[in-house]
């Protein structure tokens, strides 16, 4: 390979990098000044490793806050879902019609579906808002 072959090589390999601007722009000054040497390379795999280390550390806090905020959601959920559980049980326990079980039954239901749409949009925005911070950060540069 011609030494401009392994410029052009080097140059594409650290464009296309998560490493931070101002590391590609040391290295590919060093590059562009002294050539493309396998200590170049070796200092090029060592930032890398770096950078994919801060990564995996930032995804680990990405994945604890989903974790926890999806925790949290759905303990408000059964929270929410134990009180109208207990009403259901108190109003059943109230009437002796089947037509008015069947009503109760009904909107227990709706009250459900209205708590699963309100967990399932909240766990939505919380991951989107977290898939937008991480995608950030990606397109930035890790």
């Amino acid at each position: 390979m011609t030494e401009s072959h392994s410029l052009i090589l080097f140059l594409d390999v650290l464009e296309h990098s998560p490493l931070d601007d101002s590391e590609k722009a040391e290295l590919k000054d060093s590059a562009e000044a002294n050539g493309v040497s396998q200590e170049l390379w070796a200092r090029f795999n060592d930032r890398m490793i770096s950078s994919l280390v801060r990564n995996r550390g930032r995804y680990s806090r990405w994945r604890s806050r989903l974790d926890s905020e999806v925790a949290r959601y759905t303990a408000e959920y059964e929270s929410e879902k134990s009180v109208i559980d207990r009403k259901m049980m108190d109003d059943l326990a109230a009437v002796e019609s089947e037509e008015d079980k069947e009503r109760l039954w009904q909107e227990y239901g709706k009250r459900i579906g209205v708590l699963q749409k309100k967990l399932l949009a909240e766990v939505r925005d919380t991951s989107q808002t977290i898939l937008k911070d991480a995608f950030r950060v990606m397109v930035g540069g890790f």
